[in-house]
């Protein structure tokens, strides 16, 4: 298992060009697709991305999460399938990283700047307990009205698995998707050796690589703090992380995973994140910032 410590100041994933390349913009970013194999309907994926932004955008007012986000405590919010499967992988993930993992810190973060002002609220109390999932009837239900949902902490590596899974249902074998930086590969790339990525060097400039990895059948995620401070809330202090890990790397077959699973171990920091990774058999890179004690 991936599990390392080391002193840097950020991370990146580099991508070398590949025969096919697609891409569009979705999420508020770029979306990238390579492949080795046949021609892809680039409209068909940009499709599938907008349908999934009509669903979990927070900031279009008429997504069905700003709509539950605006819905009134204790009634019914009938969801949709998408909706109701990220209301559950939330709830697993919340368990699992001891709760750090909480879509409900969204007016947190926008609080700090990095999230639709609409939803803004530095008095926020994240109170993912008070939002409920009735399976029988496919519908949400809130405790409280000030309870709202953000699951940009995994949404992008929701959309790599769904596209991969919509290529793959056509065939395709083998290609590389990329969303905002998050990475899922499928087959063992251009050289049968798995698909080349690159961790950045933190801090040096772009290209310089720390590490390299292979991915076949796997996805990459990083989450980063070194930017941006401000945009990783710790639900448990209502503040922005302070402490000297600046990026987070996971492997896992699921890019929603690898995703989550970033988010969460950048709150917890290297120290506390570890032992969690390890438990859970996660891979996980800890970058750290040697400019902090």
């Amino acid at each position: 298992m991936l599990s390392l410590t080391v002193s840097a100041l950020c991370s990146q994933c580099t991508k070398p060009p590949f025969a096919m390349v697609y891409g569009g913009r979705t999420m508020g970013t770029t979306w990238s697709l390579h492949t080795l194999e046949t021609p892809v309907d680039q409209n068909e994926i940009q499709s599938e991305l907008d349908s999934l932004e009509s669903i979990f955008s927070t900031w279009n007012p008429a997504s069905e999460i700003s709509r539950f986000n605006r819905h009134p405590a204790a009634l019914p919010f009938a969801a949709s399938a998408e909706l109701a499967a990220a209301i559950q992988f939330a709830a697993e993930m919340h368990n699992r990283t001891e709760g750090v993992l909480d879509p409900t810190v969204g007016p947190l973060v926008a609080a700090f700047g990095y999230g639709p002002p609409a939803l803004a609220d530095p008095n926020s109390v994240p109170c993912f307990g008070a939002i409920s999932f009735e399976s029988a009837s496919q519908t949400l239900i809130k405790q409280r009205a000030s309870a709202t949902l953000d699951f940009s902490c995994f949404v992008e590596g929701l959309a790599l698995d769904r596209i991969a899974s919509r290529l793959e249902s056509t065939g395709h074998r083998s290609f590389l998707l990329e969303i905002g930086g998050e990475l899922l590969a499928r087959g063992s790339g251009p050289d049968g050796a798995g698909w080349p990525t690159g961790v950045q060097t933190p801090g040096a400039p772009a290209g310089q690589i720390f590490t390299t990895l292979r991915l076949y059948n796997e996805a990459l995620a990083t989450s980063g703090n070194y930017t941006q401070r401000g945009h990783i809330i710790d639900p448990r202090t209502r503040q922005p992380v302070t402490h000297d890990t600046v990026s987070v790397s996971v492997i896992a077959r699921s890019a929603m995973q690898a995703d989550a699973w970033a988010t969460a171990l950048l709150v917890h920091g290297a120290e506390s994140g570890r032992p969690i990774a390890e438990h859970h058999g996660i891979e996980a890179l800890f970058l750290k910032s040697p400019l902090k004690n």
